[in-house]
């Protein structure tokens, strides 16, 4: 290139420079009734590519179509771009130019956090046509501002350019993001049609959750633009459809919710986990979500609130983002439940940000971290939470241990405490790993605790019954009576892909909507009264329709890739206005199919766990003469009248009931029993000892031991072929049990009850699994324990205790899981053996599985399987026993997978049982479950 080249090519792009630099917004620019690039996330869900796995990076591979009214030559393209913290506001935003590419392939526009290619096409009928393509799409922290409008200049002027909608001739918007209108809010459609499309048309209004229509009428599309009356008259969501004469259809989503109740916010349960891609959270959904009546925000784990964000670089620090997250909760009067999670990468170099345990010097960085931080953010946040879900973190690090947390726990604390002592400490973050928990309460980590934080999934008829076991565990690990924030439940929820509905069952929007509630009210039967409730998520982390991004938990947000509302979000509204602020009470089983939790001032959520059930409301406790009214799942009133005359419809889902104080006085003395039984087995637990697995060798001694209070008695149980040989020693203080293991290889467990001094606490039972020459990766496969609680439940199993096992009723759709604590060694055959009783409809797959890991996933071996089983890696295929169709006796099913298979020395195994399909009368009866290895290693 000459001289000259080179100088009139910088020439060239200084001038291409000064014309894409941005400016203040013209005045005669008006903004569009949508953000241009919400409005495109929603017209093409379902198109997006997915770059990055939770749609960080997303990519259009096709072309999307455009239009600007009028005709001429247009010869630039502008951008509104806004502040992400102040949108609508024309004064903070930005104004750019952007010229014709000079190889006339259009117009390119480039951010930071965006781009793609505009061409335009010969005008036709007063309009001027476009396409984009090469859309690329970034996370909202890569850029400073929202691609709110698109313009094209014509003749000195600037034109709108309209998304053409999905039939290309008219398309159906409102003027706000998510179209949610609250009560007393018009609410109103706007029609959008290009010159050649018909100007008569028919406007119908269905709610989508029971798919009535409410109303249909015809109506005049007398310009391009039209606004256009939709009042459903009700609260929920809807779906509004105009459609021609010629069968041509625009549809739209909307949603009416009652107005949120001013609740303070440490009265408040309700609660959302922020989740957010091209937009930052708190532009457009948090004032949402605000409307909605949630009062408490959790962050996500990556963004503002994080050191690697704030301090990428050691020395230059910016809080810019947290401190724009926190002005926005401020103006619409919500709180920010911070966590501490992830390091900064100077901390630890070339190692996990999330799972590297910190060194005596690091630590002392962190704690000054911590302070700084916990500054900065006072008065306004008091409430911080030590890190997200530990006990998993374990699993793939050993390294960042219970132990660790404890130290990391009890340092954070000290550092919270000393810059800001009014502030609540949150631990455990607890997803569903019951070593770990017990570890945590073994180390310590109560005495730095304010606030317990615990996760769960599980679906509403099973919720209580997974969370029970958990919850003795926080007893006996000295977190009981410390108020409780389940900071993560959720439920998925999504319509339109039978894809996906069809690889997760139950997943639709109408079952999310009623979990919500539902769960909701449960989760605040076990927090207290100081409790709260954390939906996870505001949004979709990835879009379902996408085979590669599907999930159980890839529709689990409450807004649509676009921000469009589920059904759910309009529940969500109802249980924050009719619930929040009000004390939960407790939760009542009426029968065997009938549920209610009550809160203060006579209200409660009522439902059933079978289809089709009515309740009369004396039935729930309701006093004659007492006025009650009840309300549907999203606030409308449905009945009312004296309690002795209502029958009570739960055939539609949950309901709410209001003006009876009488449901709520037996829920409370129910829980209030309960509670004071959990305190006294709280009691009696941390008097006595815990006990460990006893690895022994044949011909070989060992003892056993464990605390007990002077005065204690002991009764000790040997089951049938225990392979040694027992002695019972009882000094004061301690209980002692010496083993002789005999001739042979096997393993048993010795259960101990103990029964204490003190005659008003309950006994308390030890069980001691023992191994000689065996390593038993099940400790309980015989149930002997009388409980479950060495499984992680998926909600519907039950201990028998006439059979003296396992229970599962069909039909079934379930996994139920076991960390095994002894890892798996490769040198050795791995032995499993299981007997089993039932009766199973065609069409069941039941397997027994084991998956290996080791800094990630191995494989997965299915030693027994019923039905086709796509569950076993191909490197484990053909080594699988086959269950038999016949099970009315108890059955004995083994298999061996031999030693060298897996391409590990050693690894983590995770043994789990899944069960699927069935009908109503079904069940399987599992017990004697045994997966071990022989000491000896194979030569």
């Amino acid at each position: 290139m000459s001289k000259m080249q080179k100088c009139l090519t910088g020439f060239l792009w200084a001038v291409l420079a000064a014309l894409t630099a941005g400016g203040a917004v013209p005045p005669e620019i008006e903004r569009p009734p949508q953000p241009f690039l919400v409005e495109l996330l929603a017209q093409e869900r379902g198109r997006w590519k997915f770059e990055s796995p939770v749609g960080q990076e997303l990519a259009h591979p096709g072309r999307v179509g455009l239009y600007a009214a009028g005709a001429g030559i247009a010869d630039r393209v502008g951008l509104l771009l806004e502040n992400p913290e102040f949108p609508g506001d024309r004064s903070r935003a930005e104004w750019k130019e952007i010229t014709p590419e000079p190889d006339g392939s259009g117009f390119l526009i480039r951010e930071p956090n965006f781009s793609m290619r505009l061409r335009l096409q010969p005008g036709k009928d007063g309009e001027i046509p476009a396409e984009l393509s090469e859309i690329r799409l970034g996370p909202a922290p890569a850029g400073r501002w929202n691609f709110t409008g698109l313009y094209l200049r014509v003749g000195g002027s600037y034109r709108p350019l309209e998304l053409t909608g999905p039939n290309g001739s008219f398309k159906l918007q409102t003027g706000r993001v998510g179209s949610v209108f609250k009560a007393g809010e018009p609410v109103e459609l706007i029609a959008v049609r290009r010159v050649p499309a018909p100007r008569r048309a028919t406007l119908i209004l269905r709610d989508y959750y029971s798919g009535a229509e409410l109303s249909r009428r015809p109506v005049e599309l007398t310009g391009r633009v039209v606004k256009l009356p939709a009042e459903p008259g009700r609260f929920g969501s809807f779906e509004a459809e105009l459609l021609t004469a010629d069968g041509c259809s625009a549809k739209l989503r909307l949603t009416r919710i009652p107005a949120p109740e001013k609740v303070a916010h440490e009265k408040s349960f309700m609660g959302i986990n922020v989740f957010q891609q091209q937009h930052w959270y708190y532009s457009y959904q948090l004032p949402l979500f605000a409307a909605a009546g949630i009062r408490w925000v959790r962050p996500w784990l990556h963004w503002e609130n994080t050191w690697k964000m704030q301090e990428p670089e050691r020395g230059r620090f910016d809080t810019s983002a947290l401190d724009a997250m926190l002005r926005r909760l401020a103006l619409h009067d919500q709180k920010l439940e911070y966590i501490f999670y992830n390091c900064a990468p100077w901390l630890v170099p070339g190692r996990s940000t999330e799972m590297t345990p910190l060194d005596a010097e690091q630590m002392k960085l962190w704690e000054a971290y911590v302070g700084r931080i916990v500054r900065h953010c006072s008065p306004q946040v008091t409430d911080y939470e030590v890190w997200n879900e530990p006990d998993l973190l374990a699993g793939h690090n050993p390294a960042f241990s219970a132990g660790f947390y404890a130290k990391l726990t009890r340092r954070t604390a000290a550092a919270v405490r000393a810059a800001n002592p009014a502030a609540k400490i949150h631990t455990l973050s607890h997803a569903n790993v019951r070593e770990w928990l017990e570890a945590a309460g073994d180390a310590g980590v109560a005495a730095s605790t304010d606030v317990v934080t615990l996760h769960t999934y599980a679906p509403a008829e099973y919720f209580v019954r997974r969370e029970l076991a958990r919850q003795k565990l926080l007893d006996c690990g000295g977190f009981f009576g410390k108020p409780q924030y389940f900071n993560e439940i959720g439920a998925a929820g999504y319509d339109g892909c039978p894809e996906y509905s069809g690889a997760f069952p139950g997943t639709s929007e109408k079952r999310q909507a009623e979990q919500l509630v539902i769960n909701y009210a449960q989760a605040m039967h076990f927090a207290g009264a100081e409790g709260k409730v954390f939906y996870f998520c505001s949004l979709d982390p990835r879009d379902s329709r996408d085979p590669s991004g599907r999930t159980w938990d890839s529709s689990i947000g409450l807004l649509y890739l676009g921000l469009q509302p589920k059904t759910a979000f309009a529940s969500l509204a109802a249980t924050a206005k009719l619930l929040d602020g009000r004390t939960c009470l407790g939760r009542v089983e009426v029968n065997d199919a009938v549920r209610y939790v009550a809160f203060s001032g006579g209200r409660a959520v009522v439902w059933s766990d079978v289809p089709g059930v009515s309740v009369k409301a004396s039935e729930l406790g309701c006093a004659p003469g007492e006025a009650i009214g009840v309300f549907d799942l999203f606030a409308n009133p449905v009945a009312s009248g004296r309690a002795e005359d209502m029958t009570i419809d739960l055939s539609r889902g949950p309901v709410f009931l209001t003006g009876s104080e009488t449901p709520g006085r037996r829920a409370a003395a129910e829980r209030n029993a309960w509670m004071a039984e959990r305190g006294r087995v709280a009691a009696a637990e941390r008097q006595v000892g815990r006990v460990r697995p006893v690895a022994m060798t044949r011909n070989s001694t060992a003892e056993a031991a464990f605390r007990i209070p002077a005065g204690s008695r002991v009764e000790v149980r040997v089951p049938e072929g225990f392979p040694a040989a027992v002695e019972e020693e009882a000094p004061d203080g301690l209980f002692r049990l010496k083993l002789r293991a005999g001739d042979s290889s096997g393993a048993g467990a010795i259960r101990c009850i103990v029964t204490l001094p003190d005659a008003s606490l309950p006994a308390v039972v030890r069980t001691i699994p023992v191994m000689v020459d065996r390593t038993t990766l099940v400790e309980d496969g015989a149930f002997d324990n009388g409980s479950l609680d060495e499984y992680q439940l998926a909600g519907p199993e039950m201990f028998d205790p006439a059979e003296g096992a396992m229970r599962l009723n069909g039909p079934f759709g379930s996994r139920t899981h076991l960390h095994c604590r002894p890892p798996y060694r490769s040198d050795r055959p791995l032995h499993f053996s299981v007997r089993l009783r039932g009766r199973l409809s065609p069409g069941v797959k039941l397997s027994f599985n084991v998956a290996f890991f080791r800094e990630g996933w191995l494989g997965t071996w299915s030693p027994a399987a019923h039905g086709e089983n796509s569950i076993a890696s191909e490197a484990f295929r053909g080594r699988s026993s086959a269950i038999p169709e016949e099970l009315a006796e108890w059955t004995t099913v083994k298999a061996v997978l031999p030693a060298g298979i897996l391409n590990a020395p050693e690894a983590r195994a995770i043994f789990f049982l899944d069960i699927r399909g069935g009908r109503p009368g079904d069940a399987i009866w599992i017990d004697n479950l045994e997966l071990y290895q022989e000491r000896e290693a194979v030569k």
